[in-house]
């Protein structure tokens, strides 16, 4: 696939796909023809008009290292072609996603505190590790609490 484009006042990147394609005209006694409009045609026409290569995107690069982290995309003017900047930010919706998935998680094991209170009440043996289970918990708090701080 090949791209034209140009970045309009706005900043925003509006591109054309060139490939071959097949058009119909009319000749001066009214009949009806197909022509084929080659690639190298649109492109010339493209360029007399102002538009310009855009380059392809990189999309090993639209996925941060970071965990809380995501890419900006921003197309710039690169003289001869319309190139990309892959700009890294802080996404507090990440950090809020990761929040509410901790909590849920939460949440999840509650019935196993109820079931091991009950237990214990009527002098059962516990259905599961209490310790294990604290100290799962306590993790999670932990975490949340944690990544709450990066976004206060």
């Amino acid at each position: 696939m090949i791209l034209y484009g140009y970045i309009n006042e706005d900043g925003y990147l509006r591109t054309v796909e060139v490939e071959e394609k097949n058009i119909t005209k009319q000749n001066k006694k009214g009949e009806f023809f197909n022509e084929t409009v080659s690639v190298e045609q649109q492109i010339k026409e493209l360029i007399e008009n102002g538009l310009k290569p855009v380059d392809i995107i990189d999309s090993k690069r639209l996925k941060s290292k970071d965990e809380f982290k995501s890419v900006r995309l921003e197309p710039f003017d690169n003289d001869d072609k319309i190139s990309y900047r892959y700009t890294e930010y802080f996404d507090k919706r990440l950090v809020l996603e990761k929040i509410a998935d901790l909590k849920q998680q939460l949440e999840e094991s509650d019935y196993k505190i109820v079931k091991s209170y009950e237990a214990s009440l009527l002098k059962l043996d516990l259905p599961y590790d209490v310790q294990d289970l604290h100290k799962h918990r306590n993790n999670l708090r932990e975490e949340i609490n944690m990544l709450e701080k990066m976004i206060e």
